[in-house]
């Protein structure tokens, strides 16, 4: 009975260690979001003016800029946790302006390759025009191409509960 107690003991100890190493890998890595802005800068300095297609309406832009549809998608569920209430969430990324519009050069220019390049558009539109409403529905749809099994959004943080959330998350 003792070895048991023991042994299990040591096993949560041992699991709360890793979940604990995991965490903080996961904090570092999306919390500082310098990555999209970094991205969408380099963007910037490489695009001329944009080359308009003789039979489009809307101008085309070559871009060099990569990012992964599955970074996009971790960068919107992260920066949706500012305004949702969930039972768990795993990292954060500040919902600013800035990096909303780095998010959205980084989509624009990738739009085409992305199976869901037109929504993440149209979601960044909407948060720019200062339109959180759809956080919910933005996080549990990503959250569920993930495969997520816990931490499904409910509702929308009021203006206090979200300042918390900054206040404990974002601490400059």
């Amino acid at each position: 009975m003792k070895n048991t107690l023991l042994a299990s003991g040591l096993i949560l100890g041992l699991i709360a260690l890793i979940g604990g190493g995991g965490y903080y890998y996961i904090q570092q890595s999306f919390e500082k979001s310098e990555g999209i802005t970094s991205i969408a800068e380099d963007l910037s300095e490489q695009q001329e003016e944009p080359k308009i297609e003789e039979l489009s309406e809307e101008p085309k832009v070559s871009s060099e800029v990569e990012m992964e549809e599955a970074q996009v998608q971790e960068y919107f569920h992260h920066m949706t946790h500012q305004k949702v209430e969930a039972d768990k969430k795993w990292g954060a990324v500040k919902m600013t302006p800035e990096n909303i519009e780095s998010l959205l050069v980084i989509v624009k220019a990738n739009q085409e390759k992305y199976e869901h390049g037109e929504y993440y558009r149209a979601i960044l539109e909407e948060w720019q025009a200062g339109n959180f409403e759809n956080a919910v529905s933005v996080h549990n749809f990503v959250w569920q191409l993930k495969g997520g099994t816990v931490g499904r959004a409910t509702g929308i943080l009021d203006e206090a509960e979200e300042r918390a959330f900054i206040e404990e998350r974002f601490k400059d």
